[in-house]
């Protein structure tokens, strides 16, 4: 399995569910968060992971804190974890 971060390009997260296997995990940063609220059907069956420093940024706390919420060293040890990351 591969881990998916989203935060570059305005359709990464489209992109990234287009083109990944549904148990690959997504780290959404803080500029897609919105779509997440959005769309929740989109990322619906997948593990999602957000950064905790992006979701108290973005005031979303109360509305995503359903979603696995990851600090740093866990973020990179979730790097660590897989065959390959892949930013989009």
């Amino acid at each position: 399995m591969n881990l998916h971060i989203i935060q570059k390009q305005v359709d990464a997260l489209d992109l990234c569910l287009s083109y990944t296997h549904e148990h690959d995990p997504l780290i959404i940063t803080s500029r897609f968060l919105s779509e997440l609220i959005m769309n929740p059907k989109c990322i619906e069956g997948r593990k999602v992971f957000i950064l905790q420093n992006d979701l108290e940024a973005s005031g979303l706390s109360n509305r995503l804190n359903h979603f696995n919420i990851i600090n740093y060293p866990e973020f990179i040890e979730l790097s660590l974890t897989y065959n390959k990351v892949v930013t989009w």
